[in-house]
């Protein structure tokens, strides 16, 4: 069965850039995910599984392609106190500060700086977006029960 993550979390990283994995996703996660760059301003979390899958599609890419994920990702170990150390290429380049967000979202988390998050979230938080969010997946929901 897939993983299934979901929620927000607010947290914050610590002085040595460790951030606070909750409890709820550190379950679905494992003692090691792995982290890498998104297209937005955030990182992506994948388990065990969801990396290897990843790294299937990757093989498919222009070696150069692959690469520039692969370079920019890393092996997260969780420690004794639920805690993740990210490192310093990759909070450069989703612009992490002192406050983050951790998403859940499907089979793997988003790690975000809290501003760009919150803005994001509240982009997508509007009425007409949620309707509309809405009516595709009522449309992908017809499409499937044919």
């Amino acid at each position: 069965m897939d993983v299934i993550m979901t929620g927000k979390y607010h947290h914050t990283l610590d002085q040595k850039s460790r951030v606070s994995i909750p409890s709820q996703l550190r379950k679905k996660l494992g003692d090691v995910f792995h982290i890498t760059i998104s297209q937005d301003d955030f990182l992506v979390g994948y388990t065990e599984e969801g990396w290897a899958k990843f790294n299937k599609l990757l093989d498919k890419l222009p070696e150069d392609e692959a690469a520039f994920f692969r370079g920019n990702s890393a092996d997260c170990s969780i420690d004794a106190q639920g805690r993740a150390f990210i490192p310093q290429d990759l909070r450069d380049f989703a612009g992490l500060g002192t406050n983050v967000v951790i998403r859940g979202n499907g089979d793997t988390i988003q790690i975000w700086k809290e501003e760009s998050f919150n803005k994001h979230d509240a982009d997508m938080a509007s009425r007409d977006k949620i309707a509309d969010i809405k009516a595709k997946l009522q449309k992908l929901k017809e499409r499937d029960s044919e």
